[in-house]
């Protein structure tokens, strides 16, 4: 967010599981990825689905902590 800090904090499990709190100093995100659905909510906004380029965005942060990972067992 311009022109505020804040502290990132994730939970990731495979497969395709994402939880991303961003803390900032005058606001909350929280994004939430549970396989092919995604949500999205502040602090004055509650959890929503989301689509289009916000559920691109948490699919391309699961897939950047998944590489570390290697393929998925049942994939192999």
């Amino acid at each position: 967010m311009r022109q505020d800090a804040g502290t990132y904090e994730l939970a990731f499990k495979r497969p395709r599981m994402l939880r991303v709190d961003t803390k900032y100093g005058r606001s909350l995100e929280t994004r939430i990825l549970r396989g092919r659905t995604g949500y999205r909510g502040t602090d004055v906004v509650p959890l929503v689905e989301v689509t289009d380029h916000r559920l691109l965005a948490m699919v391309y942060q699961y897939k950047h902590l998944d590489l570390l990972y290697g393929p998925e067992p049942d994939s192999i």
